[in-house]
């Protein structure tokens, strides 16, 4: 069994599968005062085929470390955005394209996001399926369809993939931003 050690999820790292989505930045007030706005920068592109959008909640049960997974996706005419809606830290693993298109595991990456935070997986990008960490999650998920096979593929892994906390016999806790930025 591969393992794979999962780091805290930054930008920088993750920018080779896509990009992370958190509330930074300035912020404004909306809805006549009750509110603040904002902006994420977050590209989400799909190919001319995939032109229906979809959006779902996903109800995810909690996985504990070390987390074992066997299966890899991707959806090659669509980015795929996930954000926490509810929930603690998640799990994000992805890998780059092998030679022969398919994922190279020996090359793969996983990230620990917090709560509140959320990704964007470029089209293409085989990423393993999205885990709560310790407590059940609720996702936000955006992504374009055609209806058809193409829009997931997957795969199962030849010899599961054991992924654990880099450097930790757990994850370690952290503190959790401001929820509501002030402008």
């Amino acid at each position: 069994m591969h393992s794979l050690p999962a780091g805290p999820l930054d930008q920088e790292a993750f920018a080779p599968f896509g990009s992370v989505i958190e509330a930074a930045g300035i912020s404004r007030r909306v809805n006549e005062g009750r509110g603040l706005r904002t902006d994420v920068p977050a590209s989400l592109v799909h190919s001319t085929g995939a032109a229906s959008p979809s959006l779902a909640f996903y109800e995810i049960a909690p996985s504990h470390w070390p987390v074992s997974l066997a299966l890899v996706e991707r959806h090659p005419l669509t980015s795929q955005m996930f954000v926490s809606v509810d929930g603690g830290d998640f799990l994000v693993a992805v890998a780059p394209l092998a030679g022969d298109g398919g994922p190279d595991m020996e090359r793969a990456r996983a990230f620990i996001a917090r709560p509140g935070s959320g990704i964007v997986y470029a089209p293409g990008v085989w990423h393993l399926p999205l885990v709560a960490l310790e407590r059940p999650g609720r996702f936000l998920m955006m992504m374009w369809e055609t209806g058809t096979e193409r829009d997931c593929e997957e795969r199962t892994l030849s010899r599961p993939l054991m992924v654990v906390p880099d450097g930790h016999g757990s994850a370690a806790p952290r503190p959790m931003a401001d929820p509501l930025p002030r402008p």
